[in-house]
């Protein structure tokens, strides 16, 4: 977390998005939202396809920005998921400036 909040430097508008191997709770995770970050992708609960019980490794942050219908497609079909990859998509629509 620390090189990325680094290079961000607090500008606005700003998206951070990605895989982070993480907990919503964990302390990496915690420093995004201590910086002043939002949670854009919350909503859209656990991103993992193999685990179990499925967890919250992904994320999508925004600064300056709102974000609205955080949501992972295709969420009732996991199985062709696993196919894909050990990740949901994860797709947050941002609007900056608000």
């Amino acid at each position: 977390a620390d090189p990325i909040l680094r290079a961000w430097n607090e500008r606005a508008p700003a998206v951070i998005a990605g895989d982070m191997n993480a907990r919503p709770g964990d302390p990496e995770i915690l420093k995004y939202g201590a910086a002043g970050l939002t949670d854009l992708g919350a909503p859209a609960g656990e991103t993992t396809t193999g685990d179990d019980p499925q967890k919250r490794i992904d994320y999508i942050w925004g600064y300056g920005v709102t974000g609205d219908q955080a949501h992972i497609p295709l969420l009732n079909d996991l199985e062709r998921l696993k196919q894909a990859s050990d990740h949901r998509p994860l797709v947050v629509n941002v609007t900056a400036g608000r």
